[in-house]
């Protein structure tokens, strides 16, 4: 197995519930390198999501989007919306940084955390029963895109706020030039499948991951995995929201 090839499965390992399972341990260095390939896996469970929707709107659209926001969420096993509920938690309720850390370390969520996922999840089920049919599956597929590519963004040029941690060795392998690679494609499939409107759905999103991303580093100095997730979170529903925008 080569290097490329057992990173490429590191990715689908952490990023899905697919049955992979690498034998052995993964090293810091191999599930670093693992985060190149997020936007590789995001563009696979975007035809995943798609397709699905292709089949779940043969019903009406209310039932069928919200097929579609659960299969989005069993599709990462809730990974990334418990990074979500323990991020809000954490920023509501922290007075500092130390704190804010510590609640986010909570395996319980709160108030603040439940009630930040059940508007997010409304929110993208309200986006999807809006749009246009024929427009469900592209944005499905771009969201699913780019909020991989947001989690490369949101490690690169900063700190892990902890001694210790899983996320520590994504943002150690996070550079400049695989963000910008990877976002130059992810700009060029916009364009091709959302056309011309496709280039201020990224751009807007990628102002709203940004602005996040500087809120929580000003909040508790770093990226944590759990913020990690939440800008995977932010940079879905920012997707579905600015495609319903610009339509």
């Amino acid at each position: 197995m080569t290097a490329s090839l057992r990173s490429f499965l590191a990715a689908v390992q952490f990023l899905t519930i697919i049955p992979v399972r690498l034998p052995g341990r993964l090293s810091p260095s191999r599930l670093g390198k693992s985060l190149h390939f997020f936007p590789v896996v995001g563009a696979g469970i975007g035809i995943l999501l798609a397709t699905a929707a292709g089949i779940f709107y043969l019903a009406p659209a209310a039932p069928a989007a919200a097929l579609t926001v659960i299969l989005s969420v069993l599709v990462h096993g809730g990974l990334h919306l418990d990074g979500f509920a323990d991020t809000c938690d954490g920023l509501a309720g922290g007075r500092d940084a130390a704190a804010a850390l510590a609640i986010m370390r909570d395996s319980r969520i709160g108030a603040m955390g439940a009630a930040a996922i059940s508007g997010l999840l409304l929110l993208k089920w309200a986006v999807l029963v809006s749009l246009p049919v024929l427009l469900v599956g592209k944005a499905l597929f771009c969201m699913a895109l780019f909020s991989r590519w947001a989690q490369v963004l949101a490690c690169v040029g900063t700190r892990y706020p902890r001694a210790e941690g899983r996320a520590q060795a994504f943002i150690a392998a996070a550079g400049w030039p695989q963000a910008v690679a990877g976002g130059a494609a992810v700009i060029l499939i916009f364009a091709a499948v959302l056309g011309h409107a496709g280039l201020a759905v990224f751009g807007l999103s990628v102002a709203a991951v940004l602005a996040v991303k500087y809120y929580i580093q000003r909040r508790i100095g770093g990226m944590t995995g759990d913020t990690i997730g939440a800008v995977n979170e932010i940079g879905e529903v920012s997707v579905l929201f600015f495609t319903l925008v610009a339509r």
